[in-house]
């Protein structure tokens, strides 16, 4: 009898030495979980991680085998996306699943690609002229060639229809999760460096300064409610067009910190804040929930669809808001009861069915 011949299919690992934001988030914990998959499951598929040999950050996988291939270093990181995995992936007559970036220009017809959101079509003024071009060429110009797209919320799978013109059942959802953030210890040695937020009550948010997240909204309220601190959180890029952060007595910016540091942080505001414009899907709001603050996002769509129930909604367009106005109390129980609606496990699964049915 013949040898049934397994599928197989090619991760890209390319990100494993990248600054940890949800993409990347979202993308390291999807792959140990396919890789408890596919250790249940070897007849289904044979799956590899493809990584740069430069990378120094292996993840500990023990099933899915780990293969490093070509070099990349400064601007070669693009020629390794679309060169090096393409011509491996062709080599290996494989399938190329990319969690992170846009899949190799040359093999769409058989990469399944993670698109979290339409945020550079919805509001391109917020992103920089060269990540505009990157996204037109790499991205929306090749979306309607890729085998299947995954993306993170019914309101992401909207915008694609929406604006790319894509069918209904060429997408699949496969929601984000916070259960890694149980796993993080709070590291209080933050307060070390901010001692004024052991003595003063304080409102936090954690995101990339983007400008769809909408710092402006915290910087207004901030000004108005000036007995309370207001601590921001997150790295900048230059990817996106606008960055200015303006300087108020109570408002601290530590810029980038650790998932421990961001515990502590959740762990003892008076509230978190989200008030983004624009979203696929949100994750840090979850992970305060799960590290027991209440949270305030915005009144959109897609905050909506995750967030129903659990949250106070804000105009993100208004400021005129009191701190003690948006102050209120989430039961424990209903926090617990939506971190564990959203599981990386049958996230996975789903992604895991994608695969086996390609």
């Amino acid at each position: 009898m013949k040898k049934e011949t397994r599928t197989k299919v090619i991760i890209n690992g390319e990100f494993y030495d990248h600054k940890i934001t949800g993409v990347q988030r979202y993308a390291s914990e999807m792959i140990q979980r396919l890789d408890a998959i596919y250790g249940e499951n070897h007849e289904k598929l044979e799956m590899e991680l493809l990584m740069p040999e430069d990378v120094v950050n292996t993840p500990v996988l023990k099933n899915i085998k780990i293969v490093k291939y070509k070099k990349r270093a400064g601007w070669r990181k693009i020629i390794w996306l679309h060169w090096n995995l393409y011509r491996y992936c062709k080599k290996n007559d494989a399938h190329c699943l990319c969690l992170h970036s846009f899949a190799p220009v040359f093999y769409s017809a058989k990469s399944i690609d993670l698109i979290c959101d339409c945020a550079t079509l919805a509001y391109p003024e917020f992103y920089s002229k060269k990540t505009i071009l990157y996204f037109r060429l790499f991205g929306w110009n090749q979306i309607k060639k890729l085998e299947r797209i995954i993306t993170i919320s019914q309101f992401s799978k909207n915008e694609l229809i929406k604006y790319c013109k894509l069918s209904n059942d060429r997408i699949t959802v496969a929601y984000a999760s916070c259960e890694h953030f149980s796993r993080m210890e709070a590291d209080d040695k933050i307060f070390e460096k901010y001692p004024i937020l052991k003595e003063k009550s304080y409102c936090y948010t954690l995101s990339s300064l983007s400008p769809n997240k909408n710092l402006k909204w915290v910087i207004e309220v901030a000004k108005r409610n000036p007995e309370y601190y207001f601590v921001v959180s997150g790295a900048r890029f230059a990817m996106f067009s606008q960055q200015n952060r303006e300087v108020l007595d109570n408002v601290i910016y530590t810029d980038y910190v650790t998932d421990e540091e961001a515990r502590a942080l959740m762990e003892h505001c008076k509230l978190y804040l989200f008030p983004t414009l624009y979203e696929g899907f949100g994750m840090t709001p979850l992970e305060a929930l799960m590290a027991g603050a209440d949270i305030v996002v915005s009144d959109t769509p897609c905050m909506r669809e995750i967030y129903e129930g659990v949250a106070e909604f804000v105009n993100p367009f208004q400021y005129d808001y009191r701190v003690e106005e948006l102050l209120h109390e989430t039961p424990e129980k209903e926090k617990r009861a939506i971190a564990e609606r959203y599981s990386w496990r049958k996230s996975a699964e789903i992604i895991w069915d994608l695969l086996v049915d390609l």
